[in-house]
């Protein structure tokens, strides 16, 4: 049995709601004790959970702006050209397909959905004219469209 000469409870919580509990303790025999910068060191470990729990919050609206962002980047491109959204769907949805398929990660497969999402973001840049044309394109419009994923 260990004899106890001092201990340190330190209690985290966040938003009043108890997560864990630190406890230190000093044995009899190490002749140790806790200094004020020991002290102070462990008291400053209750301010973990609040950190941890920002950090969460602020991934979770970094995340939704990234959506809101790139789903308005597509829907301004179906305005510019229908047929690029339904194309854009189908890729993406075609694309997290096979990433599952290939067993990625779930990480992987969500890139792959929204890379295949925004492949032809470029488009956005070709004239309507062009883009929207039902005639046979001239070589010089030709070269603009090849040039959408830049």
């Amino acid at each position: 049995m260990k004899v106890i000469i001092a201990l340190l409870l330190i209690i985290l919580s966040h938003e009043d709601e108890r997560i864990a509990g630190l406890c230190i303790d000093i044995a009899k025999h190490s002749n140790a004790n806790f200094s004020d910068q020991s002290i102070h060191l462990a008291k400053s470990l209750k301010s973990i959970p609040a950190a941890f729990f920002a950090r969460i919050r602020d991934f979770a609206i970094q995340k939704e702006l990234y959506t809101d962002i790139i789903l308005s980047m597509v829907k301004i491109l179906s305005l510019h050209d229908f047929y690029t959204k339904e194309h854009s769907q189908k890729v993406a949805d075609l694309s997290s397909a096979i990433a599952q398929k290939m067993d990625l990660s779930e990480k992987e497969v969500d890139a792959t959905y929204w890379t295949g999402l925004l492949h032809d973001i470029g488009k956005i840049f070709i004239p309507d004219p062009i883009l929207n044309k039902k005639a046979s394109l001239t070589d010089h419009e030709f070269e603009l469209i090849k040039k959408h994923p830049y």
